[in-house]
């Protein structure tokens, strides 16, 4: 018998009748476990498979943002102008990092984190 997508779970606990109102990192967090599987995407958030599908159908008797804030800054994406699309942490682990000349891209990343990029957050 196959299972039920994380994407209908996640209408069915988070209410079915008004889907636009199912918050967009759910979307994400289901949309990312019905690519792989609940058990991958939870060992890259860092938090159990139980929560994950406690969260996605709405059934964690407390608040959900912990999880939210993990499924944002690891399965939501930046558009970086040196990288591409990138997880938001990757974005700030870059950002972080102190400048180096070991190589071309290294020089980009610095650069571009400190000017162009609207994810930058050091100027």
């Amino acid at each position: 018998m196959k299972r039920p997508s994380a994407m209908k779970l996640a209408l069915s606990g988070w209410g079915e009748r008004l889907p636009m109102y199912l918050p967009e990192w759910v979307v994400t967090l289901a949309e990312a476990c019905d690519r792989s599987s609940m058990r991958t995407v939870a060992a890259s958030l860092g938090v159990s498979p139980a929560l994950v599908s406690l969260a996605i159908r709405n059934a964690h008797h407390a608040r959900l943002d912990f999880i939210q804030a993990r499924v944002e800054a690891v399965l939501g994406g930046v558009e970086c102008p040196v990288l591409g699309h990138i997880s938001a942490e990757r974005c700030r682990q870059n950002q972080d990092q102190p400048f180096s000349s070991i190589n071309q891209l290294s020089v980009r990343l610095f650069r571009a984190c400190r000017g162009e990029c609207p994810h930058g957050g050091k100027k």
